[in-house]
């Protein structure tokens, strides 16, 4: 009996002491690193995302009743990013995005007016050359001929 305890006790033991946490399998994940390699260290990500040419993985698990939720970006299949969510800056909502292409929009409408306007100009001026190259600006006198019958 005590044998068969010490065995569950062992059994018990091995068990516990080869679980590690999350947190420390992400400890060893570093940039550099291939897919494989992350997926043989942390396992299957809970989502994926594809955002800016990037594959992100995203990771949320729970530790002493704390829950976790990180992040690893892969570039070319190669880890650029570990760690806690990432979240774009206040500059990069879309609400603040729409803003700045409705600025430009503006700007290059206001910048194509212009250029329409530098037009018009560019040809009248190329009509007033033209007139004087080929003295059409000047009054010509034609003799006043006297109809005879």
């Amino acid at each position: 009996m005590l044998q068969r305890m010490l065995i569950a006790t062992f059994f018990f033991a091995m068990l516990s002491g080869c679980q590690t946490s999350m947190l420390h399998s992400f400890e060893k994940i570093h940039p550099g690193m291939d897919k494989a390699a992350v997926l043989d260290i942390v396992g299957s990500p809970d989502a994926n995302t594809r955002m800016h040419g990037k594959d992100r993985w995203i990771y949320n698990f729970y530790e002493d009743k704390i829950h976790f939720e990180k992040e690893i970006h892969f570039a070319d299949g190669n880890v650029i990013y570990v760690g806690d969510a990432w979240n774009p800056g206040t500059d990069k909502t879309a609400h603040q995005t729409d803003k700045k292409n409705q600025e430009v929009e503006a700007n290059l409408q206001a910048e194509e007016k212009a250029r329409e306007e530098l037009r018009r100009n560019n040809a009248k001026l190329f009509r007033e050359y033209e007139e004087s190259a080929h003295n059409k600006d000047k009054v010509r006198y034609s003799p006043a001929f006297v109809d005879v019958k």
